[in-house]
């Protein structure tokens, strides 16, 4: 493998992952390339379970920020009418 399991990204540790299944099912692989072959894969699993969960911790930090920005209120009538009765008020002064 030409990268350590930390350096790759998801996307290639799952396709080496998919490369070593592939290989180990072959049934052409001496016993002791199957075991390397294993290990490294156990390792490309666990690099790939923290990316997982990293992005997962990635989204819950998102959904909670866009929660608290796009907070909704009740509508209130009385809140909406104020600023014409503000307006009507101005336009009221500026007539004298």
């Amino acid at each position: 493998m030409p990268k350590s399991e930390t350096e790759l990204t998801f996307e290639a540790a799952m396709k080496r992952l998919n490369t070593i299944v592939q290989d180990m099912e072959s049934d052409e692989m001496p016993l002791e390339s199957l075991l390397t072959s294993y290990e490294e894969g156990i390792q490309l699993v666990k690099a790939c379970q923290a990316r997982l969960a990293n992005a997962q911790q990635r989204l819950e930090i998102i959904q909670q920020n866009a929660a608290k920005e796009l907070e909704t209120k009740p509508f209130d009538p009385a809140s909406a009418a104020k600023p014409e009765a503000a307006r009507s008020s101005a336009r009221d002064a500026n007539l004298f």
